[in-house]
């Protein structure tokens, strides 16, 4: 059954099938490698005042792999020592395979687990081998990686935040806003500062207006964000920018600021933690109307007497005409969207009186369709803008209704 005008199965012209072309290969698969030899050096490291490299060799005998990876995992996790996982990508030369992965700062003491996975591919059998830190060992190969590396779990503080300009104001157009903070670390030291500013119910178009009834165009509450990674700076402060755009909604964003060090510690302040350490923690943001949203029909019914339908737009709408509307009738069901219901005539209105159905500007708020043939207790879908016609039925804003989604349906009573 076809799900609308748009369905492959109602367009010939859509051709939805493929031809494929060719002998039929056998696939014959050949047996997969297996690992010979591993070696990691070094196997122990202290990383205590810089990173350390750890190099990886590994060979295979029988057929050679496509992809060789290794990879080391923190083997206990303890309140003690930072997990981390590395990956090391090996390269192929000759018989050899061999790569580096550089262990860093901060971890301190504990044993890093070593996995080996070696990808073959689908014409071998296996299509790939994986080996365990157990299975190393029962292979006599090298499984753990020794670190030994200072320690930081102190959190890193924010010290001050700012936003420039103090407040958003993007009804003219887009704006640039920088922020700026200090931060501080008791170790590893500061690596990034993340800022957030989001609002849930902000104002968009008409204040208090109740979309789509707003007298003076589309008002409804909104929610919107922005976010901006601070870098560190020569001066040593920490700054950013992040461009506010037309049509967000207006009011105050409540911010949030993420401070991470290089150990991996981090401090979330949230807006009542930045306004309890006396900081920054609200941005005024004031934005123009902006009507983004396609319209819609919100409501639809039928007067079978007179064989009409009407619409009701979710807003002010432009280029009412046949060439826009499309009604289809849903019976007989081996028809659907095959054949359509003849529209004679349509009238327009502004919510007053009769008007243009061109509605230059987006004035008709709904519309009396009069449809041939209506039968009592059948239903008809109403569809917009199919086949890519210009002009199309739009907002006063230009913004198209959907032509993928049926406008509306109605049952004829």
């Amino acid at each position: 059954m076809p799900e609308g005008p748009n369905d492959l199965k109602l367009n010939p012209n859509d051709d939805p099938s493929f031809t494929v072309t060719g002998t039929p290969a056998t696939r014959t698969r050949k047996p997969a490698g297996s690992l010979s030899a591993f070696a990691i050096r070094p196997a122990s490291v202290d990383t205590t005042s810089a990173p350390r490299w750890v190099r990886v060799i590994a060979r295979f005998k029988g057929a050679s792999p496509g992809h060789v990876f290794v990879q080391f995992i923190t083997e206990r996790k303890s309140r003690r020592v930072h997990f981390v996982y590395l990956r090391a990508v090996l390269h192929r030369h000759d018989a050899v395979w061999s790569g580096a992965v550089q262990v860093p700062r901060w971890l301190g003491k504990q044993d890093l687990q070593t996995e080996l996975i070696a990808e073959y591919g689908p014409n071998y059998r296996p299509g790939g081998r994986f080996y365990n830190p157990d299975q190393l060992q029962q292979l006599h190969f090298p499984n753990t990686v020794s670190v030994v590396s200072g320690t930081d779990w102190t959190r890193p503080t924010l010290r001050s935040l700012s936003l420039s300009p103090r407040s958003i104001n993007s009804t003219a157009g887009p704006e640039q806003v920088t922020v700026t903070a200090r931060a501080g670390d008791v170790g590893s030291g500061v690596r990034y500062l993340d800022v957030t500013g989001a609002i849930r119910h902000g104002v968009n178009g008409v204040a208090g207006g109740t979309y789509p009834f707003a007298a003076s165009g589309v008002g409804y509450l909104s929610s919107d964000s922005f976010h901006v990674r601070l870098r560190r700076t020569a001066s040593g402060a920490w700054t950013g920018t992040t461009t506010i755009r037309r049509c967000v909604p207006s009011g105050k964003y409540r911010l949030d600021v993420t401070v991470r060090d290089v150990a991996g510690n981090y401090h979330n302040y949230s807006t009542k933690a930045l306004a309890k350490a006396g900081l920054r923690s609200t941005v005024q943001v004031t934005s123009k109307h902006g009507d983004v949203e396609p319209p819609y029909v919100f409501s639809a019914a039928t007067i079978g007497a007179e064989n009409e339908v009407v619409l009701n737009f979710s807003e002010g709408v432009s280029n009412v005409n046949t060439s826009t509307l499309t009604v289809y009738p849903l019976s007989p069901a081996r028809n659907r969207y095959r054949t359509t219901s003849t529209i004679t005539a349509i009238t327009c209105y502004n919510g007053h009186a009769v008007v243009d159905c061109a509605g230059a500007g987006g004035v008709v708020t709904s519309a009396i369709l009069t449809v041939s043939g209506l039968v009592v207790g059948d239903k008809y879908d109403v569809y917009a803008n199919l086949n890519e016609v210009t002009p199309q039925l739009v907002d006063g804003n230009g913004n198209p209704m959907q032509w993928n989604y049926r406008a509306t349906e109605v049952l004829d009573s």
